[in-house]
């Protein structure tokens, strides 16, 4: 009687300590999956941040290249007086219109109002310069005495020229038309673009690259957790197993003695 009832105190504590590790195993198995969708959205965020980085680029470099090419444009049409540079000046400024692409793409993401501000200071800045460049055109239309009718653009045609620059000889208004865009004034201007967007970019990337520091320390973080967590679910599902079998071998013993009583 007492060794039946120790066989069975035996097997109930054995189920006992089985239901418990099987318990901590499910509990687990819950903690990995909300690890796992927790690495999951710390993964998309990282990846949301990577677009946004390049967006950032994306809107200093369209800004810095539509400024560059009106440079460029006006310049050579300072230098030959022509069109196929105004035109191309023109384009730029009103069909291309690749700083207009920058501001648009910066409304888009919605940035801090320090970001905005600076690079819509650099902007402002842009279309200033673009008044300097206009009277640069006309100046060259003077000096090189073109009629002012040709002139396909109301921007440029509508330009007074000062009574001073009026006075100056065909020779010293191509020089002076030049000289507009090459000056300490012109470089100036030139210079705060160009620093506005560095500072935006520079603005902007930093702070995305600490988020993005900051949710690659939670994967990895996670990715830890995740890695004890399947150790310790392997060495229960081991133990599980061993006292499975600890079980069996009692149930076992159990009917090896039965059949010997039946059989005496």
């Amino acid at each position: 009687m007492n060794e039946h009832f120790s066989v069975n105190g035996n097997k109930m504590q054995l189920r006992s300590i089985i239901i418990f590790i099987m318990s901590i195993i499910i509990l687990l198995c819950i903690i990995m999956t909300v690890n796992t969708v927790r690495m999951y959205r710390y993964n998309n965020q990282s990846i949301e941040l990577s677009k946004l980085h390049m967006k950032y680029t994306y809107i200093a470099n369209q800004l810095t290249l539509g400024s560059d090419i009106l440079t460029e444009q006006v310049r050579l049409f300072a230098e030959t007086v022509k069109m196929e540079y105004m035109y191309g000046y023109f384009e730029e400024a009103k069909v291309s219109k690749h700083r207009d692409t920058a501001i648009k793409e910066l409304k888009k993401i919605l940035p801090s109002e320090k970001e905005q501000n600076i690079i819509e200071k650099s902007m402002e800045e842009s279309n200033k310069l673009m008044e300097r460049e206009y009277y640069s055109m006309k100046l060259a239309v003077y000096g090189y005495e073109l009629p002012p009718e040709d002139i396909p653009y109301k921007e440029v045609k509508d330009v007074e020229l000062t009574e001073e620059d009026v006075a100056l000889s065909p020779e010293e208004a191509k020089l002076k038309a030049r000289k507009m865009l090459f000056d300490d004034i012109y470089l100036e201007s030139k210079k705060k673009i160009r620093s506005g967007v560095n500072e935006f970019l520079s603005k902007t990337l930093d702070v995305s690259e600490k988020k993005y520091f900051m949710l690659t320390k939670k994967v990895d973080n996670y990715s830890r957790i995740q890695t004890v967590i399947i150790v310790l679910v392997f060495l229960l599902v081991f133990m599980t197993m061993m006292f499975q079998y600890f079980l069996l071998s009692v149930q076992l013993l159990r009917l090896q003695k039965t059949l010997k009583k039946i059989c005496q």
